[in-house]
Formats: C-alpha cells, sequence, structure tokens
C-alpha cells in the first residue's frame, strides 16, 4: 500500500507557559546549571517546530506548483491532441475532394471523346455510307445519294 500525500496538516506550534520560577542562582550552581539546559532544549525545540513547519509549507507550495503544471501539461495536450485531430480531418477532406475532382476530370474526358465520336459520325456519314455501298444494290438502291453529295458539297 503505497502512502499519500494529505493537503492538510496541524501546525504544530509550541507552547511556552511562562511559570514565574524564583530561583536562587546563589543557593545551587547544579540548579542554575539545569535552567539553563532547560532553556538551550527549548529553544532549540522551537527552532525545530519552525523548521518543521517551514518545511511543510514549502512542500505544499512545491505540490501545489506541481498539480498546476500537471492540469496545464493536460489541458496542452488536449489542444494539442484537437488540432491535430483537426488537422487530420481536412488533410482527409483534400485527399477525398482530390480524387473526386480527378475521377470527375477521367470521367467528363471519356464523356468528350465519346461525344466527339459521336459527332464526327453525325456530321460525316461518309465512312457510313462506304459501309453500305459494296454490299450490293438492294442496301446502296435505297439510299438517296444525291442528297449527301449535295450536303457534303
Amino acid at each position: 500500500m503505497s502512502p499519500t500525500l494529505s493537503t492538510s496538516y496541524i501546525a504544530v506550534t509550541p507552547k511556552t507557559h511562562n511559570v514565574c520560577m524564583d530561583i536562587n542562582y546563589n543557593s545551587d550552581p547544579k540548579a542554575v546549571q539545569e535552567v539553563q539546559n532547560a532553556e538551550i532544549i527549548l529553544q532549540q525545540a522551537e527552532e525545530m517546530v519552525r523548521l518543521v513547519n517551514e518545511a511543510r509549507e514549502r512542500r505544499q507550495e512545491e505540490q501545489k506548483r506541481l498539480e498546476q503544471e500537471k492540469a496545464w501539461l493536460v489541458m496542452t495536450m488536449k489542444s494539442v491532441a484537437s488540432e491535430v485531430a483537426e488537422f487530420m480531418v481536412a488533410r482527409e477532406r483534400r485527399i477525398v475532394l482530390q480524387v473526386i475532382f480527378q475521377l470527375s476530370l477521367a470521367f467528363d474526358q471519356e464523356l468528350t471523346e465519346g461525344q466527339e465520336d459521336l459527332d464526327v459520325s453525325v456530321m460525316m456519314p461518309e465512312p457510313l455510307l462506304a459501309l453500305c455501298k459494296g454490299k450490293g444494290p438492294e442496301v446502296s438502291s435505297r439510299i438517296p445519294w444525291n442528297s449527301f453529295q449535295k450536303l457534303t458539297l
């Protein structure tokens, strides 16, 4: 089980009891030394509490900064992913339009070539008449040759 970090904490604050102690410094040098040692220990404890509180504040500020940075990175990644998706969709659309355009050109070209062949056969009946001339009198006698000659002159 991994430890979890908590954002809430209880500040450790030293409590001093202002107890008036009447110490007769002339009476016992050993008691004076103990009092001085107690004061030094108290000062050291207060300093350690202050350092612990400062370290805790720094850690919380660092956590907050890291969370903000993480949130910014997530938003940036989402934005980039959205832009990439839009770019890919636009690219796919361009490709589809190019294919449609090329197919349209090829189809139009086929229609145009077919129309030109049809126009040539309608405008110039000579190739069709040439087929009929050698077939004998039964086919060629029914065709009014004079009207075609007037058209071509």
